[in-house]
């Protein structure tokens, strides 16, 4: 029964469709398709191949692996140079890895000095030197791209201008990207060449002993010693203090130190010269010494010093020696608008014979304008004018007739500086001065012989002035003041005492204005000031505005005003009251560091002649009631 049961289980699991029992007791194989069997061998062969290119992937991209050390670049040069001579400098670049670079740009940064001429392959970008859009200087290169192995070269043609000693340091750069690589990479490289040597060389020829007065002259050779023509240099020379030129060939630049020649083209080892002309007009016996400097000049002014030579020699004292000294001093000063100059010439003969028939000037050189007021001249020897010059001789100072061994003379003068109004005529002038000099000249039968007194410079201080007015009235007329006008006796009278300060020539400081009160005149209290601060002394019965600086760029002048009181007694009836005795006026400038110290020239009175109204009621009269 069992059996049955189990046997028609099986037969229930193994029926097909149709409700038949298949036959158990052998298996048919149902063979596969073509299509299946394609795709499967497609799949083992992409795999096999997909494991060859990881394994060559891995094996080449080790072989390309980029080092930046593998790149190079490096400066070949001389290391030592001639200022002026033509160098040449390679630059050396070489991609010692497997990996091709990309983007490559090189760079060459030249010192201070170096003129750049030609580059080979010509430079892809050119820059400015010195800020001068006219001098091109080749500094960047784009390059082609550099497979691994290969190297690379940019020559380089310019010319060092420097001091002799000095070092250059040259620099060049190498930007660049590998290939695959987004990131950029630089590599640098540094050279130093040292000027060793000048292109020039040249020599100065002249007395080894000269006298005060007698002629010297110096002569300059300088030659170009490279092969190459030499340009933009200059020859500098430094003269003694008291050395005069009076000729060059070819004609020089003259400055305070002495003179200066900026040279032609000089051609290869051309040689030229310099003829310096002059006299030791004044000085005390001695060593001298000539200082010539030849140079490149640079394009920002820079002097690079090539060569540079002393010539000394020995001045003998003159028979005959001058000094000149002006308001006391013998070189440099200052002088105030309308100020006296008090001129002392001194003159002495050192020698063991007589001096005849001597001419003694006076020589102005005036910057600015005429300066001098000639019709203030004053003079115990009767001196005139001719031209810049005043001129004494035998005719017109006895003493001047002759002049002993050991003698000394004097000629003593004065003259003013013109008052500031002069200035109005000289819009422009802003620095004002006065070169003085004395000149004792002999003529003893054909030879004529000429010594002159040191140089005195005399600089003319800003024009600080002041305009001071008392009122009564403004100028529309409105009432500033109380009280009666006519001043009347027992009563207070109050008005305006107004100040305009100007200056337009230099920045001046320290500016003081004092105001002194009569005394029977004082202070309200009241006052206004538009710059500084203005304060009463009590003990001196004043006022005083003062104001740290003064510029010169302001339009209108600085103003300040303050009120004041005055009550007359009976004894000032009929009289004009002084209110206002004095005005000092004080600075500094600040350019010429001189000092200012003026006394204005102008009174206010009860008579008030500033003011349109009130002008001409300043007698005091007796009270009405």
């Amino acid at each position: 029964m069992k059996e049955d049961l189990k046997k028609n289980l099986i037969n229930d699991i193994y029926k097909d469709k149709k409700g038949e029992t298949p036959d158990m007791s052998r298996l048919d194989y149902k063979k596969k398709s073509n299509l299946t069997i394609f795709l499967i061998g497609i799949i083992a062969v992409l795999a096999v191949l997909a494991g060859f290119s990881w394994l060559g992937f891995f094996i080449f991209n080790r072989s390309l692996k980029f080092s930046e050390q593998k790149v190079a670049i490096e400066i070949k040069g001389p290391e030592e140079v001639i200022s002026g001579e033509e160098t040449v400098y390679f630059i050396n670049y070489i991609n010692n890895g497997n990996v091709e670079l990309q983007d490559i740009e090189a760079s060459f940064h030249y010192p201070e000095g170096f003129i750049f001429k030609e580059a080979e392959p010509h430079p892809s970008k050119e820059l400015t030197s010195y800020g001068d859009p006219e001098d091109k200087i080749g500094n960047m290169w784009h390059l082609e791209n550099l497979k691994g192995g290969k190297r690379g070269k940019i020559t380089i043609r310019g010319v060092f201008i420097g001091e002799i000693g000095s070092v250059a340091r040259l620099n060049a750069s190498l930007t660049f990207r590998p290939l695959n690589f987004s990131s950029e990479f630089e590599e640098t490289s540094f050279f130093d060449s040292k000027i060793i040597s000048s292109p020039f060389s040249f020599m100065v020829n002249g007395p080894s002993e000269v006298r005060v007065g007698e002629e010297v002259e110096l002569e300059i050779k300088y030659q170009n010693n490279i092969e190459e023509a030499l340009q933009g240099a200059k020859i500098k020379i430094i003269l003694p203090s008291d050395f005069t030129i009076a000729e060059t060939i070819p004609e020089l630049s003259l400055d305070k130190a002495g003179a200066i020649y900026e040279l032609p083209l000089l051609k290869p080892q051309e040689e030229k010269s310099i003829i310096l002309k002059g006299k030791f007009s004044h000085g005390e016996e001695g060593k001298r010494e000539f200082k010539v400097q030849i140079a490149f000049a640079g394009k920002e002014g820079q002097f690079f010093l090539q060569e540079e030579k002393i010539h000394s020699c020995h001045l003998i004292g003159g028979e005959l020696i001058a000094s000149l000294t002006i308001n006391g001093l013998k070189d440099v000063g200052y002088a105030n608008f309308g100020e006296k100059l008090h001129y002392s010439i001194v003159y002495k003969n050192k020698g063991e014979k007589p001096f005849h028939s001597l001419q003694i000037k006076a020589i102005f050189k005036e910057f600015g304008g005429n300066i001098l007021d000639r019709s203030s001249f004053e003079s115990d020897d009767k001196g005139y004018f001719k031209d810049d010059e005043i001129i004494w001789d035998e005719n017109n100072a006895s003493q001047l007739k002759m002049l002993s061994p050991g003698e000394e003379g004097v000629i003593n003068f004065q003259i003013n500086v013109k008052s500031p109004t002069f200035q109005a005529a000289m819009e422009g002038a802003k620095d004002l001065k006065i070169e003085n000099l004395a000149e004792v000249k002999i003529e003893e039968g054909k030879n004529v012989f000429s010594i002159q007194s040191n140089p005195v410079v005399i600089q003319i201080n800003t024009d600080l002035d002041l305009k001071i007015e008392g009122r009564y009235f403004d100028e529309n007329s409105f009432s500033l003041g109380e009280g009666p006008l006519p001043f009347e006796v027992g009563k207070a009278t109050t008005l305006r005492i107004f100040l305009y300060l100007s200056n337009s020539l230099h920045d001046i400081s320290q500016v003081k204005v004092s105001v002194l009160l009569a005394p029977k005149v004082s202070w309200t209290g009241k006052s206004e000031v538009a710059s500084g601060e203005i304060s009463f002394d009590s003990v001196a019965n004043k006022m005083v505005w003062e104001i740290p600086q003064i510029l010169t760029n302001f339009e209108k002048p600085l103003e300040a005003n303050f009120e004041i009181s005055v009550k007359p007694q009976e004894k000032d009836v009929g009289k004009v009251l002084v209110l206002v005795p004095e005005v000092l006026l004080e600075g500094k400038d600040e350019k010429t560091g001189g000092k200012i110290l003026r006394e204005i020239e102008k009174t206010i009175t009860s008579d008030l002649e500033d003011d349109p109204i009130g002008k001409g009621k300043g007698r005091v009269v007796r009270s009405t009631f």
